[in-house]
């Protein structure tokens, strides 16, 4: 078990506690840095996956710790590049790259899949890079989170869908312009199978991607919903009326709970 913190060139992992005649706690601090087996680093993501093991993404590609050695995937090992931002493991077990030249490759059974030899994923590139994943009860998975509204849907077959949401311009009370309202942050189906659409404008929902999509709230701004190692996820949001943004614990409703 690790704790890995961030540090402005290095990262700390923090092993278990050992112990000192039998009654004294001393932590063991180890720094990982280029000299000790990262790639880089300039890493923008830690994540451990299902099977325990770390890994980094960096502007050098990505590195898988076990705990004793680091394992490296570069564009020389099958990359669509090396400058990764974002880690994220599907129900499947697939551990996915985000790149921000907008390729996803993917890790399974200690095969690195990417456009030449994994034929989906090329349908799967757009022009503007995700900064998300969804999986339904289903196992789709929708790529979601660009400057361009464009949301992409990988079935349980490997078919993938493109969408399109339409603008949707939202009235910013505190400057003389409008807001985006469908550059989707965060993005859930309900029990009723309909999409739920977290977003800098407010909250919308929509039965299908190409049908209407209505306005569920305006009370509140979105601007990112993170997850926790514990699955715990809070919401960076704020009231409609006002320009302060506050982290709360967000369970997928209209309502939070306060830090």
């Amino acid at each position: 078990m690790f704790f890995l913190l961030f540090t402005s060139n290095s990262i700390l992992a923090q092993g278990l506690l050992t112990y000192s005649n039998g009654l004294s706690k001393s932590p063991l601090v180890q720094h990982f840095t280029t000299s000790e087996g990262l790639p880089s680093n300039g890493v923008y993501k830690i994540f451990q996956d299902s099977k325990n093991f770390i890994w980094f993404a960096s502007d050098a590609g990505v590195s898988r710790y076990d705990g004793t050695k680091f394992n490296y995937y570069r564009k020389q090992d099958g990359l669509s590049s090396n400058l990764v931002f974002d880690i994220k493991e599907d129900s499947k077990g697939r551990i996915w790259f985000f790149h921000t030249n907008a390729c996803l490759d993917f890790f399974q059974n200690n095969f690195l899949h990417n456009e030449k030899n994994t034929a989906f994923l090329d349908s799967l590139r757009s022009d503007d890079f995700f900064r998300q994943i969804y999986e339904d009860k289903k196992g789709n998975l929708y790529f979601y989170f660009n400057i361009r509204r464009i949301i992409y849907c990988l079935d349980s077959t490997n078919q993938v869908t493109k969408y399109k949401l339409p603008s949707i311009r939202s009235k910013n009370h505190f400057k003389p312009r409008t807001t985006e309202a469908m550059s989707v942050r965060y993005l859930t189906k309900n029990a009723d199978d309909e999409f739920n659409f977290w977003t800098p404008g407010g909250f919308f929902i929509s039965k299908n991607h190409s049908k209407k999509i209505e306005l569920g709230s305006s009370a509140f701004r979105y601007r990112e919903v993170i997850t926790s190692s514990t699955k715990k996820k809070y919401v960076v949001v704020r009231d409609n009326d006002s320009t302060q943004f506050n982290v709360k614990r967000f369970n997928e409703e209209l309502n939070f709970e306060k830090i």
